[in-house]
């Protein structure tokens, strides 16, 4: 994995699980966190490759 920094503390973003809620859904996926202010992100290949499809799946019903 790229080590990602955080643009308002300058840490080191650590692995985590970041929890999700859509349309009362909720789940999970795997993020990156600043262990300073806790700022959470999910990675470009984890949106497009799981919460997009999983967002058109909830939408479709």
């Amino acid at each position: 994995m790229v080590q990602w920094r955080c643009f308002q503390c300058h840490e080191d973003m650590a692995e985590t699980i970041v929890e999700l809620e859509f349309s009362g859904v909720e789940g999970s996926a795997e993020g990156i966190k600043c262990p300073k202010c806790e700022v959470k992100y999910l990675l470009e290949d984890i949106v497009i490759n799981k919460v997009f499809p999983a967002e058109a799946e909830l939408s479709y019903k």
